[in-house]
């Protein structure tokens, strides 16, 4: 049992009774505390300094390097290189384009918000993209992470699916990756290719030339309306004029 003196120096020490809890006021209380902590700390951006507090994190479906047998993290950071498939020359002024997914973290599915950081390529065709800030990484479950890879006259690139077969992609690695962009096909469908690298602000920034052509392609495709030839029109009727005789 605590012990504690008498403020006045006076008397024998009093004994001190810390309240009873039952197991569920421990457990409620232990919550509080820890989410109270984390509240303050995201508020002074020290998140990195408590790695006890972070938001739950899903497993990633990647390697960290190719080859190395050591599982990957959605937190990041991420590097690799562009290349042009054709040629294995580097592919410089490619943007990249990084999205980490959230979703609240319970049994009730809800929409999930997103973080996305952007760069593009190097001379040599290098990309680097930083760990998720530390202030993010309390909006819930850290689901996934996705990297798109966009150059115009190349076919883009995801890290989580192909664009011929739409079959998932097994080769992205978190470090040291390596994006190969083949050629636009003639023919091929700009509008199922932007529906294949997604939306953002920065993507519609880089893609304005293929955004226009898709347009066209779908208004070209768009069924025509023929006259029905069963149905007589009635012509317009006459309009009165009115004047001063």
């Amino acid at each position: 049992m605590p012990i504690r003196q008498n403020l006045d120096g006076a008397g024998p020490p009093v004994a001190m009774q810390w309240p009873r809890f039952t197991r569920w006021q421990r457990l409620v209380f232990g919550l509080s505390c820890w989410r109270g902590v984390g509240m303050l700390v995201a508020a002074l951006g020290l998140v990195g300094a408590l790695p006890g507090c972070m938001g739950p994190v899903a497993k990633a479906p990647y390697a960290r390097r190719l080859g190395s047998g050591e599982a990957g993290s959605l937190i990041g950071p991420f590097d690799g290189q562009v290349i042009d498939q054709s040629t294995v020359t580097p592919l410089s002024s490619a943007l990249v384009i990084g999205t980490w997914a959230f979703q609240e973290a319970g049994g009730i599915a809800v929409p999930e918000s997103a973080y996305s950081v952007t760069t593009v390529t190097g001379s040599d065709g290098s990309y680097s993209l930083p760990s998720l800030p530390a202030g993010r990484q309390f909006a819930g479950l850290l689901r996934r992470f996705t990297l798109v890879v966009y150059k115009a006259g190349f076919v883009g690139y995801r890290s989580d699916v192909r664009f011929d077969d739409r079959s998932p992609r097994h080769d992205f690695v978190q470090r040291g990756n390596v994006v190969r962009l083949d050629r636009f096909p003639q023919g091929e469908s700009h509008a199922r290719h932007l529906v294949f690298l997604g939306s953002g602000a920065a993507l519609r920034g880089a893609a304005q030339a293929e955004i226009i052509q898709a347009g066209l392609e779908l208004q070209e495709s768009a069924p025509q309306l023929v006259p029905d030839p069963t149905v007589t029109l009635a012509p317009p009727a006459a309009s009165e004029s009115s004047g001063t005789h």
